[in-house]
Protein backbone atom coordinates (compact mmCIF):
# COMPACT_ATOMS: atom_id res chain seq x y z
CA UNK A 1 0.00 0.00 0.00
CA UNK A 2 1.51 3.64 -0.62
CA UNK A 3 2.36 5.70 1.67
CA UNK A 4 0.09 8.96 2.64
CA UNK A 5 0.80 12.27 3.88
CA UNK A 6 0.15 12.44 7.75
CA UNK A 7 -1.14 16.06 7.17
CA UNK A 8 -3.53 15.59 3.88
CA UNK A 9 -3.81 11.88 3.57
CA UNK A 10 -3.33 12.30 0.12
CA UNK A 11 -1.16 9.61 -1.00
CA UNK A 12 2.75 9.82 -1.76
CA UNK A 13 4.38 9.44 -5.26
CA UNK A 14 6.97 10.29 -6.99
CA UNK A 15 5.16 13.43 -8.91
CA UNK A 16 4.29 14.53 -5.05
CA UNK A 17 7.55 15.78 -3.15
CA UNK A 18 7.70 14.75 0.23
CA UNK A 19 9.98 13.87 3.40
CA UNK A 20 10.16 11.41 5.27
CA UNK A 21 10.46 11.96 9.33
CA UNK A 22 13.81 10.58 10.83
CA UNK A 23 12.17 10.44 14.34
CA UNK A 24 10.48 7.83 15.78
CA UNK A 25 7.17 8.19 13.88
CA UNK A 26 8.82 7.78 10.27
CA UNK A 27 5.40 9.17 8.84
CA UNK A 28 5.56 10.81 5.33
CA UNK A 29 4.79 14.53 4.68
CA UNK A 30 4.19 16.24 1.39
CA UNK A 31 6.29 19.41 1.06
CA UNK A 32 3.35 21.52 0.20
CA UNK A 33 2.10 20.68 3.14
CA UNK A 34 4.91 21.91 5.29
CA UNK A 35 4.93 25.46 4.01
CA UNK A 36 8.90 25.35 5.00
CA UNK A 37 10.91 28.21 4.27
CA UNK A 38 13.17 28.42 0.96
CA UNK A 39 16.13 27.85 3.15
CA UNK A 40 15.01 24.53 4.71
CA UNK A 41 13.71 23.40 1.11
CA UNK A 42 16.82 23.22 -0.41
CA UNK A 43 18.16 21.61 2.86
CA UNK A 44 15.93 19.04 3.36
CA UNK A 45 15.03 18.38 -0.36
CA UNK A 46 17.58 19.28 -2.32
CA UNK A 47 20.94 18.75 0.16
CA UNK A 48 18.82 15.27 1.74
CA UNK A 49 19.49 16.55 5.38
CA UNK A 50 17.63 14.43 8.10
CA UNK A 51 14.39 15.72 8.21
CA UNK A 52 12.35 15.39 11.38
CA UNK A 53 8.71 16.90 12.30
CA UNK A 54 7.95 19.07 14.84
CA UNK A 55 6.72 16.45 17.04
CA UNK A 56 9.38 13.71 16.55
CA UNK A 57 11.98 16.94 17.51
CA UNK A 58 10.48 18.17 20.81
CA UNK A 59 10.28 14.24 22.02
CA UNK A 60 14.53 14.24 20.97
CA UNK A 61 14.62 17.61 22.57
CA UNK A 62 12.89 16.60 25.93
CA UNK A 63 15.14 13.05 26.36
CA UNK A 64 18.25 13.84 24.61
CA UNK A 65 19.22 16.39 27.79
CA UNK A 66 17.46 17.94 30.32
CA UNK A 67 15.72 21.66 29.32
CA UNK A 68 14.79 24.54 31.40
CA UNK A 69 11.13 25.72 31.94
CA UNK A 70 11.51 28.59 29.31
CA UNK A 71 12.92 26.12 26.60
CA UNK A 72 10.28 23.35 27.14
CA UNK A 73 7.84 26.84 26.87
CA UNK A 74 9.49 28.01 23.39
CA UNK A 75 9.17 24.62 22.20
CA UNK A 76 5.47 24.19 23.14
CA UNK A 77 4.88 27.49 21.42
CA UNK A 78 6.50 26.08 18.43
CA UNK A 79 4.53 23.40 18.26
CA UNK A 80 1.55 25.68 18.90
CA UNK A 81 2.60 27.87 15.72
CA UNK A 82 2.94 24.62 13.80
CA UNK A 83 -0.68 22.93 15.05
CA UNK A 84 -2.27 26.39 14.11
CA UNK A 85 -0.65 26.72 10.44
CA UNK A 86 -2.05 23.02 9.86
CA UNK A 87 -5.38 24.18 11.30
CA UNK A 88 -5.86 27.13 9.00
CA UNK A 89 -4.73 25.17 6.12
CA UNK A 90 -7.11 22.15 6.51
CA UNK A 91 -9.95 25.17 6.93
CA UNK A 92 -8.76 27.28 3.83
CA UNK A 93 -8.97 23.95 1.41
CA UNK A 94 -12.00 22.85 3.14
CA UNK A 95 -13.65 26.27 2.70
CA UNK A 96 -11.98 25.90 -0.89
CA UNK A 97 -14.00 23.11 -1.67
CA UNK A 98 -16.94 23.92 0.16
CA UNK A 99 -16.81 26.97 -2.00
CA UNK A 100 -16.72 24.76 -5.44
CA UNK A 101 -19.41 22.79 -4.23
CA UNK A 102 -22.24 25.49 -3.75
CA UNK A 103 -21.07 26.54 -7.06
CA UNK A 104 -22.40 23.32 -8.28
CA UNK A 105 -25.20 23.22 -6.49
CA UNK A 106 -26.09 26.44 -7.58
CA UNK A 107 -25.74 25.62 -11.44
CA UNK A 108 -27.97 22.55 -10.77
CA UNK A 109 -30.87 24.74 -9.47
CA UNK A 110 -30.05 26.95 -12.37
CA UNK A 111 -30.19 23.92 -14.64
CA UNK A 112 -33.40 22.95 -13.20
CA UNK A 113 -34.91 26.58 -13.58
CA UNK A 114 -33.76 26.85 -17.15
CA UNK A 115 -35.32 23.41 -18.07
CA UNK A 116 -38.53 24.27 -16.40
CA UNK A 117 -38.29 27.59 -17.88
CA UNK A 118 -38.08 26.16 -21.65
CA UNK A 119 -41.02 23.24 -21.16
CA UNK A 120 -43.07 26.39 -20.25
CA UNK A 121 -42.15 28.74 -23.41
CA UNK A 122 -42.39 25.75 -25.69
CA UNK A 123 -45.95 24.87 -24.51
CA UNK A 124 -44.94 21.82 -23.81
CA UNK A 125 -44.30 21.02 -19.69
CA UNK A 126 -46.01 17.68 -20.30
CA UNK A 127 -44.95 14.33 -18.40
CA UNK A 128 -44.78 12.94 -22.16
CA UNK A 129 -42.46 15.49 -23.24
CA UNK A 130 -40.41 15.01 -20.11
CA UNK A 131 -40.22 11.20 -20.58
CA UNK A 132 -39.35 11.72 -24.44
CA UNK A 133 -36.29 13.18 -23.30
CA UNK A 134 -35.05 10.80 -21.18
CA UNK A 135 -35.75 8.24 -23.24
CA UNK A 136 -33.89 10.20 -26.11
CA UNK A 137 -30.51 10.83 -23.60
CA UNK A 138 -30.96 6.80 -22.76
CA UNK A 139 -30.55 5.48 -26.41
CA UNK A 140 -27.57 8.52 -27.11
CA UNK A 141 -25.64 7.44 -24.59
CA UNK A 142 -24.39 4.25 -25.92
CA UNK A 143 -23.15 6.60 -29.20
CA UNK A 144 -20.38 8.88 -29.57
CA UNK A 145 -19.54 10.88 -31.92
CA UNK A 146 -16.08 11.33 -34.25
CA UNK A 147 -15.40 14.12 -36.30
CA UNK A 148 -13.37 15.13 -39.22
CA UNK A 149 -12.41 11.45 -40.17
CA UNK A 150 -12.17 11.21 -44.15
CA UNK A 151 -14.75 9.05 -45.78
CA UNK A 152 -14.28 5.91 -48.05
CA UNK A 153 -14.45 7.03 -52.00
CA UNK A 154 -16.06 3.72 -52.20
CA UNK A 155 -19.67 2.86 -53.96
CA UNK A 156 -20.56 -0.30 -51.79
CA UNK A 157 -22.29 1.07 -49.01
CA UNK A 158 -20.32 -2.17 -46.80
CA UNK A 159 -16.92 -1.17 -48.38
CA UNK A 160 -17.49 2.54 -47.04
CA UNK A 161 -18.73 0.86 -43.48
CA UNK A 162 -15.82 -1.50 -43.28
CA UNK A 163 -13.79 1.52 -44.26
CA UNK A 164 -14.77 3.52 -40.89
CA UNK A 165 -14.37 0.70 -38.90
CA UNK A 166 -11.14 0.28 -39.63
CA UNK A 167 -10.09 3.98 -39.39
CA UNK A 168 -11.81 4.24 -35.75
CA UNK A 169 -9.88 1.06 -34.64
CA UNK A 170 -6.75 2.76 -35.96
CA UNK A 171 -7.49 6.00 -33.55
CA UNK A 172 -8.36 4.08 -30.60
CA UNK A 173 -5.65 1.03 -30.94
CA UNK A 174 -2.96 3.47 -29.54
CA UNK A 175 -5.08 4.95 -26.87
CA UNK A 176 -5.42 0.78 -25.56
CA UNK A 177 -8.12 -1.86 -25.64
CA UNK A 178 -12.06 -0.78 -26.05
CA UNK A 179 -14.78 -2.61 -26.95
CA UNK A 180 -15.51 -3.48 -30.92
CA UNK A 181 -18.49 -0.74 -32.07
CA UNK A 182 -22.05 -2.65 -33.15
CA UNK A 183 -22.08 -0.28 -35.94
CA UNK A 184 -20.95 2.92 -37.50
CA UNK A 185 -23.08 5.34 -39.20
CA UNK A 186 -22.34 8.61 -41.47
CA UNK A 187 -24.58 12.21 -40.19
CA UNK A 188 -26.13 13.96 -43.16
CA UNK A 189 -26.37 13.99 -46.62
CA UNK A 190 -23.37 13.08 -48.49
CA UNK A 191 -21.40 15.82 -50.20
CA UNK A 192 -18.05 16.38 -52.34
CA UNK A 193 -15.27 17.51 -49.83
CA UNK A 194 -17.02 17.41 -47.04
CA UNK A 195 -16.45 14.75 -44.39
CA UNK A 196 -19.73 13.89 -42.70
CA UNK A 197 -19.66 13.17 -38.77
CA UNK A 198 -19.27 9.58 -37.75
CA UNK A 199 -21.74 8.11 -34.73
CA UNK A 200 -20.39 5.20 -33.34
CA UNK A 201 -22.55 2.95 -31.71
CA UNK A 202 -21.41 0.83 -28.89
CA UNK A 203 -23.59 -2.02 -27.43
CA UNK A 204 -24.02 -0.18 -23.59
CA UNK A 205 -23.69 2.73 -21.98
CA UNK A 206 -20.41 1.66 -20.09
CA UNK A 207 -18.47 0.90 -23.91
CA UNK A 208 -19.15 4.43 -24.82
CA UNK A 209 -17.96 6.06 -21.77
CA UNK A 210 -14.51 3.74 -21.79
CA UNK A 211 -13.63 5.60 -24.93
CA UNK A 212 -14.78 8.92 -24.15
CA UNK A 213 -12.03 8.73 -21.22
CA UNK A 214 -9.02 7.92 -23.94
CA UNK A 215 -10.02 11.51 -24.98
CA UNK A 216 -7.47 12.48 -22.55
CA UNK A 217 -4.49 10.63 -24.23
CA UNK A 218 -5.53 11.54 -27.91
CA UNK A 219 -2.85 13.47 -28.44
CA UNK A 220 -4.61 14.22 -32.42
CA UNK A 221 -7.43 17.06 -31.69
CA UNK A 222 -8.57 17.35 -34.99
CA UNK A 223 -9.90 13.47 -34.42
CA UNK A 224 -11.70 13.62 -31.35
CA UNK A 225 -14.87 12.10 -29.32
CA UNK A 226 -18.09 13.56 -28.47
CA UNK A 227 -21.11 12.40 -26.81
CA UNK A 228 -24.11 12.16 -28.39
CA UNK A 229 -26.37 15.23 -26.72
CA UNK A 230 -29.65 15.73 -27.46
CA UNK A 231 -30.39 19.22 -28.80
CA UNK A 232 -31.92 20.11 -25.32
CA UNK A 233 -28.40 19.18 -24.12
CA UNK A 234 -26.36 21.18 -27.11
CA UNK A 235 -28.71 24.41 -26.41
CA UNK A 236 -28.07 24.51 -22.09
CA UNK A 237 -24.15 23.86 -23.00
CA UNK A 238 -24.30 27.21 -25.34
CA UNK A 239 -25.62 28.78 -22.92
CA UNK A 240 -23.90 27.87 -19.93
CA UNK A 241 -20.65 28.52 -22.24
CA UNK A 242 -22.22 31.74 -22.75
CA UNK A 243 -22.75 32.88 -19.40
CA UNK A 244 -19.46 31.58 -18.77
CA UNK A 245 -17.77 34.45 -20.66
CA UNK A 246 -20.22 36.83 -19.89
CA UNK A 247 -18.31 36.59 -15.97
CA UNK A 248 -15.04 35.87 -17.32
CA UNK A 249 -15.12 39.38 -19.17
CA UNK A 250 -16.56 40.86 -15.47
CA UNK A 251 -13.44 39.74 -13.85
CA UNK A 252 -14.43 36.50 -12.48
CA UNK A 253 -11.71 33.71 -12.32
CA UNK A 254 -14.27 30.82 -13.21
CA UNK A 255 -13.62 27.61 -14.61
CA UNK A 256 -16.06 25.12 -16.84
CA UNK A 257 -16.79 21.55 -15.43
CA UNK A 258 -18.91 18.59 -16.88
CA UNK A 259 -20.45 16.42 -14.75
CA UNK A 260 -22.53 13.76 -16.59
CA UNK A 261 -22.74 15.69 -19.61
CA UNK A 262 -23.83 18.53 -17.54
CA UNK A 263 -22.24 21.73 -17.73
CA UNK A 264 -21.22 24.07 -14.72
CA UNK A 265 -19.51 26.59 -14.09
CA UNK A 266 -16.81 27.12 -10.65
CA UNK A 267 -14.67 29.22 -9.29
CA UNK A 268 -10.94 28.38 -10.01
CA UNK A 269 -9.73 30.15 -6.69
CA UNK A 270 -11.19 30.47 -3.41
CA UNK A 271 -10.55 33.73 -1.45
CA UNK A 272 -8.47 33.17 1.73
CA UNK A 273 -9.97 35.15 4.55
CA UNK A 274 -8.38 32.67 6.89
CA UNK A 275 -6.34 34.94 9.39
CA UNK A 276 -2.70 33.56 10.07
CA UNK A 277 -2.11 33.86 13.49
Amino acid sequence: MPASCFHCEGAVTPTTPSLKCNGACKKHFHVNCLNLPEPDLVKFTVNKDPWSCSKCLIMTNITSAPITFAQMEQLMKNQLDVLKAEFFNKIDDYFGKLDNRVSAVENDVKLLRNELDTFKNSGTCNVDSVIEEIEDRKQRASNILLFNIKESSATNVAERVADDFKKVEAILSPLGAFPNPKTIVRLGVSKDNHNRPMKIIYNNENDAKEVLKSNKNNKNRNNHFCPDLTERQRKHINAVKKELQDRLSKGEDLALRYKHNTPYIIKRNSSKNVPKN
